[in-house]
């Protein structure tokens, strides 16, 4: 090849994509993991250092602040089934701290759960024999290199309700917002994928 340009593209290999990606849940009531076909997407929680300013001379200097900005909450978006079990399913999980029926209230979140969300990593080509990307349950397959964040100790603070209409016939997605306490992130921890995951 003499264009150094196209070599120089060609050896950046594959792009991230960004669709590409299973959420696995595990109810409180459940040991197993649950694919989250019906999830629409899903942002990782941000941890960030605002910093401090130190000023000598009418110069300035910006240092790490001894302090983690990091608010451990997520939402995530789900298209509901036509029998509303899924709706019901994270109703049931947010009953733990509040019930608008009977009037009940939590100050501990007694229900946890796991939220994981896997991506694919690597190169890979449609075509390749006996390299499929999705196992039995549709979900990619797991390897080594996929990189994986992990939210332990969850719980549902908020369950959207629907809004009906006459004037569509769209479907019932409804939000649910989450609340964590442990984590894990891939590359933090290390200097490979931390938060790799070989169990499926």
């Amino acid at each position: 090849m003499n264009d150094k340009a196209i070599q120089a593209l060609i050896g950046t290999g594959a792009d991230a994509a960004t669709n590409l990606f299973d959420v696995f849940i595990t109810f409180p009531w459940d040991d197993a993991e649950t694919v989250m076909v019906r999830a629409d997407g899903f942002a990782v929680p941000n941890a960030s250092n605002g910093g401090y300013d130190i000023k000598y001379h009418g110069n300035t200097l910006k240092r790490p602040i001894t302090e983690v900005t990091f608010n451990r909450t997520f939402e995530l978006n789900f298209r509901s089934d036509a029998a509303y079990a899924l709706h019901a399913s994270f109703i049931k999980w947010q009953q733990a701290v509040v019930d608008p029926v009977n009037g009940g209230i939590g100050n501990y979140p007694a229900a946890l759960g796991k939220v994981k969300v896997r991506a694919l990593a690597g190169n890979y080509t449609a075509a390749e024999e006996g390299k499929t990307l999705v196992d039995d349950a549709g979900a990619i397959k797991s390897s080594e290199t996929n990189p994986v964040w992990t939210f332990d100790q969850v719980w549902v603070a908020d369950v959207k309700q629907p809004s009906f209409s006459s004037e569509s016939a769209g479907q019932f997605k409804f939000g649910v917002t989450f609340y964590f306490g442990d984590t894990d992130y891939p590359f933090y921890n290390g200097a490979g994928i931390s938060g790799t995951d070989t169990t499926n």
